[in-house]
């Protein structure tokens, strides 16, 4: 299955970067249309470091890890890498209600954390760095 795969695959690319001294604070994947039968993903990252690069210059350096540790298949599940900077209150309220590390995976359907609902997510790093 594609989806274990990508995990897999996108805990090994973190795993990289970790070992670069460039920690993610938050990995999320969203599906873009949860009713869709090949689910295709939106990958949420946040990170210190990510933060002080612009927009453009953060996901291109994700992307190129990313590029390096994943497939063709698995790359075509992700439809969208988005940054969010790590003050976010979303990113701030992820992290405090969990915490998911080295090749954890919390799955997510319908949760309310601290006020923000998120219908579906697969969450693959949440910690405060």
């Amino acid at each position: 299955m594609v989806e274990e795969t990508l995990v897999e695959k996108i805990h090994e690319s973190i795993r990289a970067l970790a070992q670069e001294g460039r920690k993610i604070s938050l990995a999320m994947l969203v599906p873009s249309d949860p009713g869709e039968i090949e689910k295709k993903y939106s990958l949420f990252l946040s990170a210190p470091w990510l933060d002080e690069k612009s927009p453009r210059d953060a996901i291109a350096e994700v992307t190129a890890q990313f590029r390096e540790d994943l497939e063709d298949q698995e790359r075509l599940a992700i439809r969208r890498i988005t940054v969010v900077r790590s003050t976010d209150d979303l990113v701030k309220r992820i992290n405090k209600a969990m915490k998911v590390t080295d090749r954890g995976t919390a799955f997510m359907r319908n949760c309310n954390i601290y006020g923000v609902l998120v219908d579906e997510a697969i969450v693959l790093e949440s910690n405060r760095n």
